[in-house]
């Protein structure tokens, strides 16, 4: 079943194997270890230039956004809920994200 598994950004495991990716989820189990519960989300999503990650840095927060990132690990666009900002331009296809990686 593995060798059907589909490749993202060009790795098996976004998680590990990007290293801007595992530097996030890092600072993530940090944060958690010393006692800050960050209710974080990472999903794994398709957006009109190709594959990204939307990473939700806190969950519970309803200002504090989601940022937009590509493979290489380069922010494009960061949306905000009570602001209003929905990175419309990039066409994200928020019905089939899929979530990879949640720490609480």
């Amino acid at each position: 079943e593995d060798s059907n598994k589909e490749k993202v950004c060009n790795v098996d495991d976004p998680l590990t194997e990007l290293p801007w990716l595992k530097e996030i989820i890092d600072g993530f189990q940090k944060d958690a270890d010393a006692g800050n519960k960050p209710h974080a989300r990472i999903y794994r999503c398709t957006f009109k230039d190709g594959t990204g990650f939307l990473l939700e840095r806190c969950v519970t927060c309803p200002d504090f956004g989601c940022d937009l990132m590509n493979c290489e690990g380069k922010l494009l666009c960061t949306m905000y809920g009570l602001a209003g900002k929905s990175c419309s331009e990039f066409e994200v296809d928020f019905e089939n994200k899929k979530l990879i990686f949640e720490i609480k």
